[in-house]
């Protein structure tokens, strides 16, 4: 594999690791309560959430809430997050602090690949079923801040190419105050789907221009050694359509 670019201070605000895998009916709360107590000492607090539930693929069809909630095991710091339920699987790593440093890919996918196959034998011990994964997808969000070069969201050109305000065509509008902009593109079986909003950071709730780019992949396998495989793949389309996608005065200029 290409050695891929890399930025010195990359505007990560967080990450995200998911997988899907066939529903497990025989899943009980009491299974996961047991599950996060074998992982309490590093993952200290727990939370329960509104599941994540796929749109229905015909439009006016009905589906039916899983009976579990999303359980959410939150670490000390509260960067490190896993979210566990009957049909899927995440993890993320969230900069909560200015000095959160993110961790990087080759820190993070080992421990995404241990959580996963933790469950797998996990749920293999209890007679629960077999983790059979149907679908896959890595996402990063980044971050940008205002600065006394850079007005945002009117200058978001600056930073995204594909975006851009220009002062000198408008007489009757002001200055943009908020921001709507979303693509996919697709690339040997691995879709990536792009958004550009305006949001607040984790940090202090400053105002902030947000690129999410999520690979998202159907998996029809069985192995999860291969699934977990495709992780690498995406993480390389990730980072070559962020280097695509922003400009390079972005690149030199606010995180080298």
């Amino acid at each position: 594999m290409a050695t891929l670019p890399e930025l010195p201070h990359p505007p990560i605000a967080e990450v995200f690791y998911g997988m899907g895998f066939k529903p497990l009916p025989l899943l009980k709360s009491a299974h996961l309560g047991l599950f996060w107590a074998r992982h309490r000492d590093v993952y200290v607090a727990a939370e329960d959430m509104v599941p994540v539930i796929d749109p229905p693929a015909t439009p006016g069809t009905t589906f039916q809430m899983p009976a579990l909630p999303r359980v959410w095991l939150v670490d000390s710091t509260q960067t490190r997050l896993l979210q566990l339920q009957s049909d899927r699987l995440f993890m993320n790593w969230r900069q909560m602090k200015p000095q959160d440093e993110y961790p990087r890919f080759a820190t993070l996918l080992p421990e995404f690949k241990e959580f996963t196959q933790g469950f797998a034998q996990f749920i293999r011990d209890q007679n629960i079923g077999e983790m059979v994964p149907v679908s896959l997808e890595l996402g990063y969000i980044n971050q940008i801040y205002e600065r006394p070069d850079l007005k945002l969201p009117a200058d978001v050109g600056k930073v995204i190419k594909p975006l851009s305000w220009n002062r000198d065509a408008y007489q009757r509008l002001s200055e943009p105050t908020d921001l709507g902009w979303k693509a996919s593109f697709v690339r040997d079986a691995i879709r990536l789907n792009v958004q550009v909003g305006t949001g607040k950071r984790n940090t202090d709730g400053a105002t902030a221009v947000q690129l999410e780019i999520r690979a998202i992949s159907q998996y029809a396998g069985t192995s999860l050694e291969e699934a977990l495989a495709w992780y690498e793949l995406a993480h390389e389309e990730v980072v070559l359509a962020f280097f695509d996608l922003t400009t390079e005065f972005a690149q030199k200029t606010l995180w080298s």
